[in-house]
């Protein structure tokens, strides 16, 4: 089981503070290069977050 939904057994559908990362990254042009989404199709930030 993910621990997210671990934790929604006891918190039901109240707000989660999980532990993540957000990255900014620049191409040599200093363009913020961004990541596409396969969920929403659509592009944003490379970020990661720990459910561990």
């Amino acid at each position: 089981m993910e621990y997210y939904k671990y934790l929604r057994q006891f918190v039901g559908h109240r707000p989660l503070i999980l532990p993540g990362s957000v990255v900014i990254i620049l191409n040599e042009q200093n363009q913020v290069l961004l990541q596409k989404r396969r969920d929403a199709k659509e592009e944003s930030l490379p970020k990661k977050i720990n459910f561990a």
